[in-house]
């Protein structure tokens, strides 16, 4: 049975009982799953990793790697590294791919152009300058 809950955090938690597996820097462990949200898993073990581990939990196929946040007695939170689609990981189905937007390209301020802004700022100034002085020279012969 599945159930949701908001937690102070806002984010939505599924308490879920979920047989998994976990590697850590000690091997492999089953574990079981409490509950899950888009970003961290509270889970119970025999003996839970300590708190800073990194590990790897393999739950219906994915693999979801995070690091131990807290431990208390059998009981652990992990803070995952990626978001997660719930749903996919309770299903087993492969999760749906995030498409990123295109970075835009960065808009340049005035003055901030580089060596080549530079170059024509200065052949501008040159013409100007030849130009007055040809003026100069006209005018006083």
């Amino acid at each position: 049975m599945l159930a949701q809950a908001k937690n102070s955090r806002g984010t939505d938690r599924v308490t879920a009982m979920l047989r998994a597996s976990m590697k850590d820097g000690r091997g492999t462990h089953e574990i079981a799953i409490l509950d899950l949200s888009p970003r961290g898993i509270l889970a119970t073990v025999g003996s839970p990793p300590e708190r800073g581990d990194i590990i790897v939990v393999t739950v219906n196929g994915q693999s979801l790697a995070g690091q131990v946040r807290w431990r208390r007695e059998k009981r652990f939170g992990v803070s995952l590294r990626e978001r997660i689609d719930v749903a996919a990981v309770l299903s087993g189905r492969a999760p749906v791919a995030r498409v990123l937007p295109a970075e835009p390209e960065p808009v340049v301020a005035a003055g901030e152009g580089g060596l080549q802004n530079v170059l024509i700022a200065y052949g501008v100034l040159g013409i100007a300058a030849i130009s007055l002085a040809w003026l100069i020279v006209s005018y006083v012969l």
